[in-house]
Formats: C-alpha cells, sequence, structure tokens
C-alpha cells in the first residue's frame, strides 16, 4: 500500500470516530449540583438534610406501571416563630446537561402563606393531582425523566436585621 492510500484510509477513520471524540465516548453526562442555588435575594440555599430554620423534603408517589405520577415538595418551620414562604413564588428548573432551565412557572405571585412554628405547607407536581389543605396544586406540570429543582424562598415573620431569607431548594430525579 502505498503513502496516499494509508494517508486517505487514516482520515477516513479519522472523520468517522470525530463524532464518537466529539461527544465524549465513554463519559457519562455531567451531572447537577446537589445543592443548586438560583434566588439572588435569599442569604442562604438550604437542601434536604440540611439543619435550618425552615427544612425541605421531597416524596414521590408511584402508581401504575412503576412511574412517578407525583411529586410533593414540603417545607416545614423548625421554629418556635412564625415564618413566611411564597406558596405562588416558586420556581421549577430542569438540568438540561450544560446547566439548569427555567421550566415554570410563567408568572410568579407575591403570596405568601404563614407557618406556625411546627406547620408545613407543601406543593404537590403531576397532572390532574388533587392537594389537600394547605398545599398548591400544580397540576399543569408533566412529570419526565430527568433532574429537577423546585425552589422558593422563605423568611422569618418578623424579620430583623439578623434575620436571613432562606432559599429551599428541593432536587430529585425521574427515571
Amino acid at each position: 500500500m502505498n503513502r496516499r492510500a494509508v494517508l486517505a484510509e487514516l482520515g477516513a477513520a479519522a472523520a468517522l470516530a470525530s463524532p464518537l471524540v466529539a461527544y465524549g465516548l465513554g463519559q457519562s453526562d455531567p451531572q447537577p449540583a446537589a445543592c443548586p442555588s438560583f434566588e439572588a435575594a435569599a442569604d442562604r440555599t438550604v437542601c434536604p438534610g440540611e439543619e435550618a430554620p425552615m427544612t425541605v423534603t421531597v416524596e414521590t408517589s408511584v402508581g401504575a406501571e412503576t412511574r412517578v405520577d407525583s411529586v410533593r415538595v414540603v417545607v416545614e418551620n423548625t421554629t418556635d416563630a412564625p415564618w413566611l414562604v411564597g406558596v405562588n413564588s416558586w420556581t421549577l428548573y430542569e438540568w438540561t446537561g450544560t446547566g439548569w432551565t427555567r421550566v415554570a412557572p410563567a408568572q410568579r405571585w407575591p403570596v405568601q402563606a404563614r407557618l406556625r412554628p411546627s406547620a408545613r405547607y407543601s406543593w404537590l407536581l403531576g397532572p390532574n393531582r388533587e392537594g389537600v389543605a394547605g398545599e398548591t396544586v400544580v397540576d399543569r406540570v408533566d412529570l419526565e425523566r430527568g433532574h429537577w429543582a423546585f425552589s422558593v424562598v422563605a423568611q422569618p415573620e418578623a424579620a430583623g436585621p439578623d434575620e436571613e431569607a432562606l432559599e429551599l431548594v428541593a432536587t430529585y430525579s425521574l427515571p
């Protein structure tokens, strides 16, 4: 085989392999941060499992065919003083592999609920859901595969100079 034929064969092989190299053959997709922060107005970000005046947890409900049919995000006041949480000021983000993209809601309203000590408030995400008292139903959100983050801000009712606003972030993955 002459030199030109060898170079042509190598060039063809490189052209075929280049998409594999460009997309990172054998490399996994980048994973989102365990506790992302979205709200610049908050003094601190709190995620599930962290100790804070307000805590956040995620509960999933599995329906037929072992698919997740609802996601409930719950915040709880763990202090002995009232806190305010924006019941219509939440935001849902989707991880795209390169960063977080805001997907809902289209508009936020500054309506707040007062949470007494040990009180809870929750958001129920999923199509055609019915909630209970003390819960906002978000039924215009499809539960699609991927990594998701739910964010809402809470602050003490008697906010003073030493009190901090908390961004409560719950991340979850749907298979």
